[in-house]
């Protein structure tokens, strides 16, 4: 029997389904969900300004009922985008405690990655703002909390796409990442990419191979740069910095 993540969220893996008729419901579902999360929010602001714009409903019994069912429809809504299921990734990966739900909800943090991967104007148009900030978190919090065996070898070619296109925004995570899906099959795939004819893609694929040799090295800005400067290369681009406004990822 589906466990209640299963339930709530398996609709969410038709987000890179081949059939653009099936990726199309997904998003439909999930703006459902997100536009009763709006319209819950505005009837809460609503109700709050009727009330003198005031939080003491102790006067007001009824429009305090109302307001508190709107909460609970703007909370249900939330939790049932992917967004939802992102967040609760997020805040588990803080808690070693909270493994099991980490682990569990780890296919929805891999899907959102695989997304971006596969069909990245998708996944770009999916919600309010840019996702970026959200695909940083997600890589930050399996390099701090770990990655689940069972999610290892499609993490391992998430980190392996990284270094072979062309930069998308946050894409530097991967670096961090790779020292949690670290193994035989990862450097076989980063050896190939130092073979490749692109500068950039060699550069990368050494500067992984240089963040896993070691522990220590941060995966900055400034220690991509230094990596940069020493490569002997010609390539001048800073692929995985920081992007300043928040510029769009080139497409791969």
């Amino acid at each position: 029997m589906p466990g209640i993540y299963e339930q709530r969220w398996r609709w969410a893996v038709d987000f890179i389904d081949p059939d653009p008729s099936r990726r199309r419901a997904a998003k439909v579902r999930n703006d459902r969900y997100r536009a009763e999360h709006s319209e819950s929010i505005r009837r809460e602001n609503a109700l709050w300004w009727s009330n003198g714009q005031s939080y003491d409903f102790s006067a007001e019994p009824a429009l305090e009922a109302e307001f508190y069912r709107q909460v609970a429809i703007g909370r249900t809504a939330g939790d049932h985008t992917i967004y939802g299921a992102l967040s609760r990734f997020v805040d588990a990966s803080w808690y070693p405690d909270r493994w099991a739900t980490f682990e569990q909800l780890t296919p929805y943090a891999v899907l959102f990655l695989r997304w971006e991967a596969t069909y990245p104007e998708e996944w770009e148009a999916a919600g309010d703002g840019a996702p970026w900030g959200l695909k940083k978190r997600i890589l930050r919090s399996f390099a701090r909390a770990g990655v689940p065996d069972s999610a290892r070898a499609q993490l391992v070619e998430l980190v392996t796409q990284a270094v072979s296109r062309t930069y998308r925004c946050e894409d530097r995570w991967y670096a961090a990442l790779a020292r949690r899906v670290d193994g035989p099959d990862l450097r076989a795939a980063l050896d190939e990419r130092r073979k490749s004819p692109d500068d950039l893609v060699r550069v990368k694929a050494d500067y992984v191979e240089a963040v896993l040799a070691d522990a220590e090295m941060p995966v900055t800005r400034a220690s991509w740069r230094r990596y940069l400067a020493r490569s002997g290369t010609n390539v001048t681009e800073g692929p995985w910095s920081p992007d300043p406004g928040g510029q769009r990822p080139s497409a791969s």
